[in-house]
């Protein structure tokens, strides 16, 4: 089975050969033609991906870019709110000590002039009524002007006694 047989050698070689020239002259085009155009796809399609990975690459740096940006305004918004809030508050508080401090003052006014008023008419009734023990002590009834100069006398002398 093994053996060599020069006739068989020439006829294998002869037909090799032949099977070459026509697979060279038939075949050999067609498939190196589908073999570059599909090596030209690959390349083509890798080409695309690349650039399409880079496009989204830049497009992903534009999203981020946008978004650290997005943040810093709503940061400076908030900040902005915040510091509005506290000079809000700042100015509601002056107003509201400035409308107290108001009204403080204006209750101790009311009072001194309450208390005014009481003394005045205290007065003219310890006027009156000393107008009536003196005229019992005298006998006589005073005039309304020596009235009024003894009672402005009693007062002047009870204020510098208190």
């Amino acid at each position: 089975m093994f053996e060599l047989h020069s006739g068989l050698i020439w006829w294998t070689l002869i037909n090799f050969g032949v099977l070459l020239v026509v697979l060279k002259k038939f075949a050999w085009k067609p498939i190196l033609a589908a073999l570059e155009q599909r090596e030209s796809g690959i390349k083509d399609s890798l080409a695309q991906a690349e650039a399409a990975r880079e496009a989204a690459a830049k497009s992903k740096a534009e999203c981020q870019a946008i978004l650290d940006e997005s943040r810093r305004e709503a940061q400076t918004i908030v900040d902005d709110a915040r510091k509005r809030a506290e000079q809000e508050y700042a100015t509601i508080l002056i107003q509201a000590k400035s409308d107290a401090a108001a009204q403080l003052d204006r209750a101790q006014q009311d009072i001194q002039r309450e208390r005014d008023q009481a003394l005045e008419s205290l007065r003219a009734e310890v006027a009156n009524l000393s107008v009536l023990v003196a005229g019992k002590v005298i006998g006589k009834s005073l005039d309304t002007d020596s009235h009024k100069q003894l009672i402005d006398d009693a007062m002047t002398e009870f204020r510098q006694q208190t």
